[in-house]
């Protein structure tokens, strides 16, 4: 009888807390769904909008196309926070802290299913936090035997930085952010995306309703 009125307990005991996880993790996701939706969306922390463009090509014609993005980007970023900064670099492309890093690959090794077009990728990784979209490192990789212009290099260029800064696609083919590239540069449309993008207050991470971790889970 004794082991009867323990186990008892332990089942209890454990609905009751099967049932405060369920609700905690309800509540987490009726919270996240109430802040702002662009705070989902890729875009780099408050702390970490100072940054510096790598270029990595060791190539003539990508730094100047690379220095253009940044200047073109530059005359965009108003009410964002947002400030990018060019230098050359050298050796391999890494992504972390507040820089994006660009670096050459032959066209062979660029796109995928998703980018057929294969003359520039980039590649985006998220930080540690767990309820902000916030950028921990980001590397770009434009082609290195296209055999491209000047001008398609640069439009290239202000494209992959685009999303390196946290904008998608967008279907407007004046836009730098159509799919091949519409524009060398950010149309006021896409200003105002990136106002958007960054036009919120960052919060402190917070890991479930009682800001409580678990390994990969939340409470």
């Amino acid at each position: 009888m004794h082991h009867s009125s323990d186990l008892y307990r332990f089942v209890r005991f454990a609905n009751i807390l099967l049932l405060s996880c369920g609700l905690a993790l309800m509540l987490d996701q009726s919270m996240a769904a109430a802040f702002d939706r662009f705070e989902q969306v890729p875009h780099w922390r408050s702390d970490d909008r100072a940054i510096m463009v790598v270029d990595k090509t060791g190539d003539r014609a990508w730094n100047e196309a690379t220095t253009f993005a940044v200047n073109a980007w530059n005359g965009s970023t108003s009410g964002t926070g947002l400030r990018l900064t060019w230098s050359r670099g050298t050796g391999p492309c890494a992504a972390g802290g507040a820089r994006i890093e660009i670096c050459q690959d032959p066209y062979q090794a660029l796109g995928d299913d998703m980018h057929n077009d294969r003359e520039g990728l980039t590649d985006l990784r998220l930080g540690s936090d767990r309820s902000q979209a916030h950028i921990g490192g980001t590397t770009i990789s434009v082609c290195s035997n296209c055999r491209l212009e000047p001008p398609r290099r640069r439009v290239i260029a202000s494209h992959e930085v685009g999303h390196a800064l946290g904008l998608e696609h967008t279907s407007s083919l004046a836009s730098v952010m159509f799919p091949t590239g519409g524009s060398n540069r950010p149309t006021a449309q896409d200003a105002s995306t990136l106002r958007q993008l960054y036009g919120h207050i960052d919060r402190a991470d917070h890991c479930g309703f009682f800001n409580l971790r678990a390994g990969p889970l939340c409470f």
